[in-house]
């Protein structure tokens, strides 16, 4: 069922004594974008939003993205790890604000660190491999498993903001209305690029079916001016 027609069934719940039975095949045939319109966005029923939730996938961002995915009090995901993934291949994104000599430095700069990040991985592990021998009772995979991780760790302090990444979460209405107000309103490009990307996969007609989470999309509203960066890198001495 989608977010929408479940938080109006659970939303029943304040106004109806119906079963829970008896809700849901009440909003099967009712319109529950019209109740979202009346109770959450006109009356101020904020909780009704909380109470439908959805999927979403983000692939390809970079870590500095992925941290404002994150970035929100109510929040459920994963994302991929950098202690159990290897991302010396992975390449990095530059930031479309970057162009010309600044652009070139900055890739310059990307490959250096990820070459430097390729070197201290190996010669960690060969180390990890010298010092640690494996213990008779242990798997030789789960050995080298085990070494791996540990010498990602190590190396992974040389990842950096434009290395991709991929996050999935699970998340309430209102906190998708949220995140795609705060991306448009971001100093970023890759953010607010992504904020409407967002606003476009609600309206999308899947299945057939009017669009699943157009409530968020619809009054996520627009961005309330741009807002600076919440973490900044302090200038080396």
């Amino acid at each position: 069922m989608p977010p929408e027609k479940s938080a109006y069934a659970l939303a029943r719940y304040s106004r109806s004594p119906d079963s829970i039975r008896e809700s849901l095949e009440w909003v099967r045939s009712h319109d529950s974008q019209k109740f979202l319109e009346s109770f959450y966005f006109q009356y101020g029923h904020a909780s009704i939003a909380d109470l439908g939730h959805a999927v979403l996938c983000f692939e390809g961002i970079s870590e500095l993205a992925a941290t404002e995915v994150e970035e929100e009090p109510l929040w459920d995901g994963q994302a991929k790890s950098s202690r159990y993934q290897d991302f010396s291949r992975s390449g990095f994104i530059t930031p479309g604000e970057l162009a010309g000599c600044e652009a070139a430095a900055y890739g310059a700069a990307g490959e250096a660190l990820l070459e430097a990040y390729a070197r201290v991985n190996r010669l960690a592990f060969e180390r990890l491999s010298e010092k640690l021998p494996r213990p008779e009772d242990m798997k030789p995979e789960v050995y080298q498993r085990n070494l791996a991780a540990r010498a990602f760790d190590a190396a992974r302090y040389l990842l950096f903001w434009g290395v991709p990444t991929n996050v999935g979460q699970v998340a309430s209405i209102r906190t998708l209305e949220k995140q795609i107000r705060r991306f448009k309103a971001s100093e970023y490009q890759e953010l607010r690029e992504l904020g409407d990307e967002i606003a476009e996969a609600c309206a999308r007609l899947p299945m057939g079916r009017r669009g699943r989470y157009g409530a968020a999309r619809a009054h996520a509203g627009p961005p309330r001016g741009p807002r600076p960066a919440r973490r900044r890198i302090p200038p080396t001495s």
